[in-house]
């Protein structure tokens, strides 16, 4: 498991509910390099339903040039969420957060909000990995 490290270049990883094992997403997209930051889901294909773009580092996000709502997760170091914005819309900048290292985009709906509360801690895994 991981919540930052060496850039991963392949698929294969989930993110994982650390605190109940709870799957949330079963495939991540890594944006690491500064311009795949920038441009995160303005250049990327639409994410499938159980998949969630994972944006390092990173701690606030736009959505200017979007055509579609979605939501975000922002992650501190340890993989502990601080915050949880759904249905960011089109044309919207969510501020930086103090202390966060990682943005989570999603498609709207596509994490819920109960198994990624404020406080929860999530990372991701191998699949195929136990928790």
């Amino acid at each position: 498991m991981s919540v930052g490290g060496d850039a991963v270049k392949s698929d294969g990883y989930r993110l994982v509910n650390l605190d109940t094992g709870e799957t949330l997403a079963d495939r991540i997209r890594f944006a690491r390099g500064p311009i795949q930051r920038l441009l995160g889901l303005l250049v990327s294909p639409d994410l499938e339903s159980r998949e969630v773009l994972w944006l390092e580092p990173c701690n606030g996000i736009h959505t200017c040039g979007m055509t579609r709502s979605i939501d975000a997760l922002v992650l501190d170091n340890h993989g502990v969420i601080l915050a949880f914005h759904q249905r960011v819309r089109p044309w919207r900048i969510v501020p930086p957060i103090r202390g966060g290292r990682v943005t989570v985009e999603a498609n709207v709906g596509a994490i819920s909000p109960s198994d990624a509360a404020i406080g929860t801690t999530v990372g991701w895994i191998k699949i195929g990995d136990p928790v």
